[in-house]
């Protein structure tokens, strides 16, 4: 037990070690690109940071829903740069909703899952909508809707029909991840559900007003 307990730890220090690493890192190469007045590169030089540290620091974390949008403008900025702004995003927030309190990280695998497997779609112009909104006095709904080329009806209804209880939370990601935490931060008050065709698929997420 003690020969574990100082394994855990050791684990720690180097969980806490290697992100300040990565951190200092990337504050070195931003004042290069600045120095050399690269601003786009020194931009999402910052921006991956911000969404490190958020990403790392108390993963498990409640936060206000304001912050976990920030994050998300950061990671959706790098992701247009990346694919030279084939696709916008855009928000449709509810101003009493900002102060909500919400889990962390939650909402970015499903853009990232539309952005890698979604587009492009159909249209010429993808287009992802986030929409968040009270529905009633107890729960908020977060919807993430694309304009993607759709997803198989098989697909969409595995995900509906997700059985977390049988999932290793730590063996997956994206929409299976979402899915599992979703169960287990909110028990039955927490709702999932997926509708997709070939004009795009629509994630739901309803959870608890906090």
């Amino acid at each position: 037990a003690i020969v574990r307990e100082k394994n855990a730890e050791i684990k720690s220090l180097e969980a806490q070690i290697n992100p300040h690493f990565l951190y200092n890192t990337l504050d070195t190469i931003n004042w290069m690109a600045i120095a050399h007045e690269e601003f786009t590169i020194s931009r999402m030089l910052t921006s991956l940071a911000v969404i490190l540290r958020y990403s790392v620091h108390k993963s498990n974390e409640i936060v206000k829903l304001s912050s976990e949008l920030e994050y998300l403008k950061k990671y959706v900025y790098l992701q247009q740069q990346r694919f030279d702004y084939s696709f916008q995003c855009i928000l449709h927030v509810e101003e009493e909703v900002l102060d909500c309190k919400i889990h962390k990280l939650l909402i970015q695998p499903l853009i990232e899952n539309t952005i890698v497997h979604g587009f492009p779609g159909n249209t010429g112009f993808d287009e992802i909508n986030l929409r968040i909104h009270r529905i009633d006095d107890t729960n908020i709904e977060i919807v993430v809707e694309d304009n993607g080329k759709g997803m198989d009806p098989e697909l969409a209804e595995f995900f509906n029909q997700f059985d977390y209880s049988k999932e290793r939370i730590e063996s997956s990601i994206g929409v299976r991840n979402v899915i599992t935490r979703v169960k287990l931060y909110y028990g039955e008050s927490g709702h999932f559900h997926v509708v997709s065709s070939e004009n795009g698929t629509a994630v739901t997420i309803t959870i608890p007003y906090e």
